[in-house]
């Protein structure tokens, strides 16, 4: 599937508060006003229990454009693999790296600092 960047209007963001100890959420205001400035629609989702993840992007089938898994590795894991279960309405997947090693977002050649990382993807 070809993925038209201009078409990609609808951002939801599910977000690990957890991961890496807590820092993403020490850069979020400025990472979401970079995610606003490149969307027209940002929403945010936060996980409280492992599978929370999974269960945001069967709610979110057909109602937004793009998946962004905000977290470490094992929240891009569950995201990741939810998002590739859909059959139908799949959305674009994207990553914000915000956990302790960041080893898929590294090997996909994505900035490391969030805010950076969300102007990539916006």
């Amino acid at each position: 599937m070809t993925i038209n960047p201009s078409t990609i209007k609808r951002a939801s963001v599910i977000l690990n508060p957890s991961a890496g100890q807590g820092r993403l959420l020490n850069q979020w205001n400025a990472v979401l006003e970079q995610l606003k400035n490149g969307f027209e629609d940002v929403q945010v989702y936060e996980t409280t229990a492992p599978g929370e993840g999974a269960s945001f992007v069967k709610e979110l089938q057909g109602k937004t454009d793009l998946i962004i898994a905000a977290g470490g590795d094992g929240t891009v894991h569950e995201i990741a693999d939810a998002v590739l279960s859909l059959t139908e309405n799949q959305p674009a997947f994207g990553i914000l790296p915000g956990g302790t090693c960041n080893d898929f977002s590294r090997a996909l050649g994505m900035n490391q600092n969030p805010v950076k990382a969300a102007e990539q993807l916006s």
